[in-house]
């Protein structure tokens, strides 16, 4: 089940079209709508209100390259539509694992 009850439209804030949003880059807006899809996708039922995606995950969901999408990903944070966190996981030993995995929760 889609977060919105719906699968069959995306619903975007009107912000984008409104000052400060609409100077965001064109890449920023995109990396946006699909951060929207992600969001409709995979806070559904569980009641969550962030996702867990990487940056080669979401290099490939909104076909934007590397350096791109991290300059995309600092405009949207920046901006305050979307609040991206970083956190690690903790290991069996009790220790936090060197990898990082990075949370999105849409405003």
């Amino acid at each position: 089940m889609a977060k919105y009850g719906n699968s069959y439209y995306l619903e975007l804030t009107r912000k984008l079209w409104e000052e400060p949003y609409c100077k965001l880059s064109i890449n920023a807006k995109w990396l946006y709508c699909t951060l929207k899809e992600l969001e409709q996708r995979y806070c559904g039922a569980n009641g969550r209100n962030y996702f867990i995606r990487s940056n080669e995950e979401l290099c490939q969901d909104s076909g934007i390259g590397i350096s791109t999408l991290k300059k995309a990903k600092a405009e949207l944070a920046k901006s305050k539509l979307v609040i991206i966190g970083t956190a690690h996981w903790k290991l069996e030993n009790g220790k936090l694992s060197e990898k990082k995995i990075t949370s999105y929760t849409i405003i």
